[in-house]
């Protein structure tokens, strides 16, 4: 991603309790780009521009980065509760769960064609449902660090 430097000095930088290196391990990204939108600006996706990443190279690789982006997400919605005060989050992680993840479990245990893996799945919502006591125990590792340093 691009940001203007005047667009960080009016939002802030990355919230420290979520992202890689921290217990929330990602979510850093979507929260940066909530506060983005919820300032009133726009965010333009532009297809030429290049992204490099690392694929996972095996099955367990694959299976800790989806309980991963599970432990962001619900990280991310547990900060835009805690502290932006957004109340319709619980509404939106239970239509998540609802119309998306339940589904697919089913499918999965169907063994309907092109269905995720069961063990993808259960990963994923292992993430989830640890997602936000590890935005607070990020938070409170972030505070003790920021207390020694003091």
């Amino acid at each position: 991603m691009a940001v203007r430097k005047s667009l960080i000095d009016y939002i802030g930088l990355f919230d420290e309790a979520l992202g890689a290196g921290t217990p929330t391990v990602g979510g850093e990204d979507c929260e940066l780009f909530a506060r983005i939108l919820r300032a009133g600006y726009c965010i333009v996706y532009e297809p030429r521009a290049l992204s490099w990443h690392r694929h996972r190279r095996t099955w367990e690789e694959l299976r800790k980065t989806l309980q991963g982006y599970g432990i962001g997400v619900y990280a991310f919605w547990t900060r835009l509760f805690v502290i932006n005060r957004e109340f319709s989050v619980p509404l939106l992680a239970w239509g998540w769960l609802r119309y998306k993840q339940i589904p697919e479990l089913i499918a999965s245990l169907r063994k309907q064609p092109d269905a995720v893996p069961r063990d993808l799945l259960w990963a994923q919502f292992r993430g989830c449902f640890s997602g936000p006591m590890a935005y607070f125990a990020s938070r409170k590792l972030l505070q003790k660090i920021k207390g020694s340093n003091e």
